[in-house]
């Protein structure tokens, strides 16, 4: 039952989750290796040239791009500019997942939900990253909603119309609502057939033929273009389901795929996710036994995306299921609720025990990361300090991981793309590093810094480590600056170095 006192924590709920999204971007990180190439194809292609296969290993809906395009033609090229629609889609999402959670749940249910929505690390961390993912998860949630407000409001001709023609807009800033509004559509078949309402049946097919058109006119476009780009194929294909599962092995995959997306992107850690699953797969029960349409319209456009990776079609993992936090976190907090009010006629204590254990983590999370935020490449700061400590005959020597966010930072800092030596990647033959640092002392500079960001842990081997253990065997450490995943290290080397390195 709602006391007086709801509003007013609904509103320091949604106060905070905004706080905790501005302060995230407030900080002004260094953009990652991930985002770089995104922004480089935002500075260096006109809107027409967006509209192509981008360069760099990228892909992202045009719609999205047009809108960054914008933003640092009009406020320039500085990270503030290319994250602030992120940072809007993201608030945004705050308040739509509102209005669309007290669809499905009333009282304790409804603010449980709202605060995993709004302290999600995942969504906050999002919210000020380049990329369209925080994008993803408000045209999700707006589609969610005016599902919803269809079904509410028996299939009106307008409801239908503009459901129909937000599902044909969603999907040139976002690839995955492309799931999200097939699923709903089918759920919105589903019930208006149990509803008898078969005169607005008319209605339903030109909605789904605006959407059906423009999702064509988008993938002639853009994802069919996309799609042939090898090298993302090959980078996600860990993150295709196997279909068919023919193995204990591919069984094991779809098990351990179901349970991490309740870390990332659920947001829990790994000791409590297999919590918030049995609390989702409980929601998901109350649902089904209740109301059937709620279970459809929360669990289906995950499932589609599932299968949808058996056909390669999306990858189901991490940052890319974004979008599913709001479906997950209905069913989390009604599953959560459940257990509560389980509990409380023995113990009301234990009930809210558990509201806390599930909460626990998340809204730690937050504000931890309000106090400290996250910055996992701040490869900026390293080149600002050398800038001023780099004499001109120092060579700079670039981790095959760092070159993007390197690139993207050069010209601010006086580094045209000439002057640095691009490291080779050879996470499957460790002496090539060698190989390739050792060209270093045998060339014209009796110095080199090199710099290290985006370190890859292949195979529990730290590279930089790695690196450094190797430029340990080939000059003397010189100087060094550091900052949060990222460095560099300034060597003087020995010339003439012949030893081989595949005895260390």
């Amino acid at each position: 039952m709602k006391t007086k006192y709801f509003s007013i924590i609904v509103l320091g709920i949604l106060v905070l989750g905004i706080i905790f999204r501005v302060g995230q971007y407030a900080y002004n990180r260094s953009l990652t290796e991930g985002e770089a190439p995104l922004a480089m194809n935002i500075l260096e292609r006109s809107y027409a040239q967006l509209a192509k296969p981008l360069s760099y290993v990228q892909a992202a809906p045009v719609g999205f791009l047009f809108m960054q395009k914008f933003m640092v033609s009009t406020f320039g090229n500085n990270e503030y500019a290319l994250r602030f629609i992120p940072l809007i889609a993201g608030i945004l999402a705050l308040f739509l997942f509102y209005y669309a959670a007290r669809v499905f749940l009333e009282s304790t249910g409804l603010l449980i939900a709202l605060a995993l929505f709004a302290v999600n690390d995942q969504l906050i961390y999002f919210a000020s990253e380049i990329k369209q993912y925080s994008t993803d998860v408000m045209f999700a949630t707006a589609l969610l909603l005016l599902s919803l407000w269809v079904i509410k409001k028996g299939y009106r001709i307008i409801s239908l119309i503009l459901f129909g023609l937000l599902s044909g807009i969603a999907i040139w800033f976002s690839h995955p609502s492309l799931f999200v509004s097939a699923a709903l559509f089918c759920v919105i078949l589903i019930a208006l057939l149990r509803d008898r309402q078969t005169r607005s049946m008319p209605w339903l097919v030109i909605a789904t033929l605006i959407a059906v058109f423009s999702w064509l006119a988008n993938d002639m476009i853009i994802i069919a273009a996309a799609s042939r780009q090898g090298e993302l194929l090959s980078f996600w294909q860990h993150s295709f389901m196997p279909l068919p599962p023919l193995s204990f092995t591919d069984i094991g995959w779809i098990v351990f795929a179901v349970m991490r997306i309740f870390k990332n992107p659920g947001g829990f850690s790994a000791y409590d996710a297999l919590i918030a699953a049995c609390a989702c797969l409980t929601g998901l029960v109350v649902f089904w036994r209740t109301k059937k349409r709620y279970a459809l319209i929360l669990v289906l456009p995950v499932l589609l995306t599932f299968f949808a990776s058996g056909f390669h079609v999306y990858p189901f993992e991490g940052r890319l299921l974004l979008f599913t936090v709001p479906f997950i976190a209905v069913m989390i907090a009604a599953g959560t609720d459940k257990v509560r009010e389980m509990f409380s006629p023995v113990s009301k204590t234990a009930g809210a025990l558990f509201v806390a254990l599930i909460l626990a983590y998340p809204v730690g999370s937050a504000c931890f990361h309000l106090v400290k935020p996250r910055a996992p490449e701040e490869l900026r700061p390293v080149l600002a300090a050398l800038q001023i400590k780099r004499s001109p005959d120092e060579a700079i020597y670039v981790y095959y991981g760092a070159v993007n966010a390197f690139k993207y930072y050069a010209p601010k800092y006086g580094y045209g793309f000439t002057q640095y030596i691009q490291g080779v990647e050879a996470r499957d033959n460790w002496q090539n590093y060698y190989d390739d640092l050792k060209k270093l002392a045998s060339g014209e500079h009796k110095k080199a810094w090199v710099i290290m960001s985006h370190i890859s842990t292949w195979n529990g081997v730290d590279e930089e480590k790695l690196f450094i253990s190797y430029l340990d065997l080939l000059g003397q450490k010189a100087d060094a600056i550091h900052a949060p995943g990222a460095a560099a290290y300034l060597y003087g080397l020995f010339k003439n170095n012949n030893e081989d390195c595949s005895d260390h």
